[in-house]
């Protein structure tokens, strides 16, 4: 019975034994089929995340093809850029024999070096340095060239007289047998016509050493203590430095208004259109931030402030080649300067012999003129457009931009009188109860004015930069990228 008892003591121990290993065994096969299921789920997302649509191999592949087809898009660009030049091959390299408007080789000082990148997640991996440049190159006599940024064409003119360009294929090559190019318009049946169709810039020449502001703190209006500012900003000195010099609108700003073909949002209502019509310096009809015009024959924008003067300046262009804003201090004592240097008769102190001014010379004009009645203060409506008129001395008449060959130089129009117009360069003083005040400085004398007084070298620093006035306008520049 014991031994029975044993024997079936060692069958339920055998058989627990075994049912324990056939468990043990069972959760091992589970285990592997889990862990293969997860092998093989892991394994599924890795191709996926390799080989799908947003996998590594894809991103890659789609990188690749995204810079490719990038690389591909600039140099189509660039060749339908050409190809609207008329660039065939090569360039000839510049020579004091080359023909002035001729498309020649550009100096390898103008070319920039910007590194390409693989346009993966990171965005980090440079894959080449590519060579580019934001201009082309045209000759323009005595074997000297100037950049001409894409989008604008060569009209004429060369360096001694100012080179003038404008954003219109229209215009390409006009005077390019001209050292001074007319102001772009005709009168026909007493209406304006335009011969330039686009907006026009003069290339203002200057070396690195040259580029500084000139003139001394006492030219700012009655006041001993008055600083202005001497800061120079990066983009001013870049394009200096790389290209040789900047270029300024060739009139002040226009008025964008239906009557004078600018269409779309960006037009005003003209204010002025007729002369029964008037304004005070308190009118703000015209300030706001709109698209200005560089061209002759154009109701010079006045009643603008600062703050919309700088705004509106920056509208005019906004691309990889080239950007615009409002001409600075410096700019605007180098460009006189080059005025000054070109010709000696363009005197910066006195300049009545090329300026708009109440006292200074009689002169002859083509266009339109409002009349400034100081009775009450009022500045009233262009009258109609003449040819030939003449402005006595001693009158208060605004001219239309570019009016009159008397106030052109440099092949820039209206530098002098006209119009005060703002500048970015900053002025600080201490007002009537002794508080700092900071106010935009004003350049360049206006059509009520005194030539000696107020000349195209003085700075007048106290109209408040929130203000509109019937005598200050501004004028673009230009920053080639």
């Amino acid at each position: 019975m014991r031994n029975e008892k044993y024997k079936n003591s060692k069958e339920i121990k055998a058989k627990r034994q075994n049912y324990i290993f056939s468990e043990s065994r069972a959760i091992t096969l589970i285990s592997l089929v889990i862990t293969i299921v997860l092998l093989i789920i892991l394994a599924g997302l890795a191709i996926s995340l390799s080989m799908g649509e947003n996998g590594l191999f894809s991103k890659t592949k789609y990188a690749k093809e995204k810079y490719l087809n990038a690389q591909s898009s600039e140099e189509q660009q660039l060749n339908e850029l050409y190809e609207e030049l008329g660039i065939l091959g090569d360039l000839p390299k510049n020579t004091p024999d080359t023909k002035p408007g001729t498309l020649v080789e550009i100096p390898d000082k103008w070319n920039k070096y910007t590194p390409a990148y693989i346009s993966n997640e990171s965005k980090e991996e440079v894959v080449k340095s590519k060579k580019v440049a934001s201009v082309y190159a045209v000759a323009v006599g005595e074997g000297k060239e100037v950049p001409i940024p894409y989008g604008f064409y060569y009209v004429g003119g060369n360096l001694d007289s100012g080179v003038v360009i404008s954003d219109n294929k229209l215009d390409q090559n006009k005077y390019k047998d001209e050292t001074e190019v007319p102001n772009g318009i005709e009168v026909k049946e007493g209406k304006f016509v335009d011969i330039l169709k686009g907006n026009q810039f003069v290339f203002i020449p200057c070396k690195e050493n040259e580029y500084k502001k000139s003139g001394s703190q006492g030219n700012i209006a009655g006041a001993s203590n008055c600083y202005w500012g001497t800061e120079v900003s990066t983009a001013e000195l870049a394009q200096v430095e790389r290209y040789g010099g900047f270029y300024v609108a060739r009139y002040e700003a226009g008025l964008p208004t239906s009557q004078d073909g600018f269409s779309g949002d960006e037009a005003f209502t003209s204010a002025l259109l007729t002369p029964s019509n008037s304004l005070s310096s308190t009118s703000s009809q015209y300030n706001s931030a709109k698209t200005p015009i560089s061209k002759a024959g154009r109701e010079p924008w006045n009643f603008v402030d600062y703050n919309n003067s700088w705004a509106s300046a920056k509208k005019m262009y906004n691309t990889n080649s080239v950007k615009s804003g409002l001409i600075t201090g410096t700019q605007w004592d180098v460009m006189i300067n080059k005025i000054a240097s070109a010709d000696s008769s363009k005197s910066l102190t006195d300049s009545k012999t090329w300026g708009n001014y109440y006292t200074g010379e009689a002169f002859t004009y083509n266009g339109r003129v409002a009349e400034y009645k100081t009775s009450d203060t009022k500045l009233y409506g262009y009258e109609s457009i003449k040819q030939n008129e003449v402005k006595e001395n001693k009158t208060y008449r605004l001219l239309t931009t570019g009016g009159s060959e008397h106030n052109k130089a440099y092949n820039l129009y209206d530098v002098a009188g006209n119009l005060w117009e703002w500048t970015e360069e900053s002025a600080a003083y201490f007002n009537s109860i002794g508080t700092l005040q900071t106010n935009r400085i004003m350049r360049g004398g206006c059509f009520h004015d005194v030539s000696t007084d107020f000349p195209a070298c003085f700075r007048y620093g106290h109209a408040s930069t929130t203000n509109t006035y019937y005598d200050v306008g501004f004028r673009e520049v230009l920053y080639i990228m």
